[in-house]
């Protein structure tokens, strides 16, 4: 399965290091529909925490270290 867009950007973003609440600000979303898409992620990728699915995106190559420096 392949990721939305907007699950693509939370990933990158968790990746970059920010915090849930950072994202939604970010995103211009709610604190509640970044844990919805992050929930998603998990499901998708069969990951079990954020770190779990960023290591599992750079395996698939869904994220590339270029898409994190930015």
């Amino acid at each position: 399965m392949s990721l939305s867009p907007r699950q693509l950007e939370i990933l990158i973003l968790s990746a970059r290091g920010y915090t849930e609440r950072q994202i939604a600000y970010l995103t211009h979303s709610t604190h509640a529909a970044v844990n919805a898409h992050k929930r998603r992620i998990f499901y998708r990728l069969g990951a079990v925490s954020m770190a779990n699915a960023i290591s599992i995106a750079y395996c698939k190559s869904i994220i590339t270290p270029q898409q994190i420096e930015k």
